[in-house]
C-alpha cells in the first residue's frame, strides 16, 4: 500500500489561497511583484471574499476516487475596467494594510480584448489542483 496522506494536509496549500486572496486582477502580463501586478499591469480588479467554502473559494475532491483536491474560484461577474488593453492573466492577490502579495498567476488561454469603462466576467473555474502523491 502506498503511503496514505490526509485531505487536511493536501489543502493546507489550497486553503492558505482560498483564505488570504481577497482581490482578483486583470493583468496585461505576468509579474509576480504586487506593485507591478497591481499598477502597470493591471486592466481591472474586483475584491474577492476569502474563506474556502463560504466566499470566493470552494475546496473539492477533484473527482471522488484519486484524493486528489481542487480550489475553485466562484463566478465573478461586472469587473469594472480602469485601462483598455488584453487580459492575458488573472492575479490572484492579498491586499491588507502592511500585506501586499501575489498568490497566484493563471494565463488565461486566449488574450480577451477590455475597453476602459466597460466590464468583465470571469467563469468559474478550477485554479489549482494536488498532484496525486506517492510519499516513500
Amino acid at each position: 500500500m502506498a503511503t496514505w496522506m490526509n485531505n487536511r494536509v493536501r489543502n493546507a496549500a489550497l486553503e492558505d489561497i482560498a483564505n488570504r486572496a481577497n482581490q482578483l486582477i486583470l493583468m496585461s502580463g505576468d509579474s509576480n511583484v504586487y506593485l507591478t501586478a497591481n499598477g502597470a499591469q493591471k486592466l481591472g480588479s474586483v475584491a474577492l471574499t476569502p474563506a474556502a467554502g463560504n466566499g470566493s473559494w470552494i475546496i473539492e475532491d477533484d473527482d471522488g476516487v484519486s484524493g486528489k483536491r481542487r480550489l475553485n474560484l466562484a463566478a465573478v461577474s461586472g469587473i469594472s475596467i480602469t485601462v483598455s488593453g488584453t487580459v492575458t492573466h488573472y492575479g490572484f492577490a492579498r491586499s491588507t494594510v502592511g500585506e501586499q502579495d501575489v498568490y497566484v498567476i493563471s494565463p488565461l488561454a486566449a488574450g480577451v480584448a477590455v475597453t476602459a469603462g466597460g466590464t468583465h466576467n470571469v467563469n468559474a473555474f478550477t485554479l489549482l489542483r494536488t498532484p496525486d502523491v506517492t510519499l516513500e
